[in-house]
């Protein structure tokens, strides 16, 4: 037998196998959901071995996940399909303690290690559902996939959302203008490439409008063969800001995206202040590499906790010569 012969042969081999270990979690019979895992394990490592795992478990693995949550978000995305096709049970979406109850722990477990143990998911499953972290109660609200989650789930590129644009690295471009572009704004691309090169210290680029900062971004990416999610903030409330953040976040988390985020230059400075804070405690751990594009002509002083760059204008003589170019 080769060493493909029991790997799943797709993300559809894959999702069919994790309902079914779902359904084996429902039934409570432990022994069952042993051997059923111990297959799944050894498939996944011979995809691993092929170097073609599927879509989710990448997700998954990403997350840091196991089999809890192969078969919670299996079942998740069955009941979400089975609704739009009008074939549910018409019973209530489940709620992560719910879950944590029904596909994890033994018939029978107390409410107190229901509770302990479905803490230990919240964190991952509020960055997968992103309205967990508004709610009162994140273990008991229901949980019911978005379109943009599963499309990222099943691998699939349909729903974009409003504000958000995912850029795959570009490839370098050959044209006398770009090259110009290039070599006027090196020393500053280097300058950013080198401050973000461990991933520790995010990188705050301002300047004024139309200085560049995208394009030392996206330059930077580049050389590092790295997307870069753009997340443009509007003038909203702050629970409208931090969900459009919080949805770039999850692009980041399950994709290994680096997240560049823009807008709050246009913000007042008090929730400016109270939004830079909330980046550097609770998603600053969550990226690959954080990027903030600050429209202004005067250096930001409210993000101490970022390295700053400043991108200026090009001189008059550069901008004679991109005119002639």
């Amino acid at each position: 037998m080769g060493l493909t012969d029991a790997a799943y042969r797709g993300d559809a081999e894959y999702m069919e196998d994790m309902i079914s270990y779902a359904a084996i979690c429902l039934e409570s019979d432990m022994m069952a959901r042993v051997e059923k895992a111990q297959e799944i394990h050894l498939r996944l490592s011979m995809n691993e071995a092929a170097g073609r795992l599927p879509r989710m478990e990448t997700c998954i693995r990403a997350m840091g996940g196991d089999d809890f949550w192969r078969a919670a978000l299996a079942y998740l995305l069955q009941r979400e399909w089975e609704e739009k096709e009008g074939v549910s049970d018409g019973t209530d979406a489940p709620s992560l303690s719910g879950l944590v109850r029904r596909l994890l722990l033994p018939e029978g477990a107390g409410a107190a290690e229901i509770y302990l143990c479905a803490k230990g998911y919240e964190r991952g499953f509020c960055l997968l559902f992103p309205e967990l972290v508004f709610a009162k109660d994140a273990l008991h609200e229901p949980l019911v996939p978005d379109m943009r989650l599963t499309d990222i789930l099943m691998g699939w590129d349909e729903v974009r959302l409003p504000g958000i644009v995912i850029c795959p690295p570009e490839q370098g471009t050959e044209d006398e203008l770009s090259v110009l572009l290039e070599q006027q704004q090196s020393a500053v691309r280097d300058r950013v490439h080198a401050l973000s090169s461990d991933g520790e210290l995010p990188v705050l680029l301002w300047g004024s409008e139309g200085a560049g900062k995208h394009r030392v971004i996206k330059s930077v990416a580049a050389k590092r063969q790295e997307t870069i999610v753009f997340c443009e903030l509007t003038a909203d409330g702050v629970p409208d800001l931090k969900r459009r953040v919080l949805l770039a976040v999850r692009e980041c988390a399950l994709s290994g995206y680096s997240l560049a985020i823009e807008g709050i230059g246009a913000l007042d400075e008090a929730l400016a202040v109270q939004l830079y804070a909330w980046l550097d405690t609770e998603i600053r751990p969550l990226t690959a590499r954080l990027y903030l594009i600050v429209d202004t002509d005067e250096e930001p002083q409210a993000c101490g906790w970022a390295a700053r760059v400043g991108i200026p204008l090009p001189s008059s003589l550069e901008r004679q010569e991109l005119w002639r170019t």
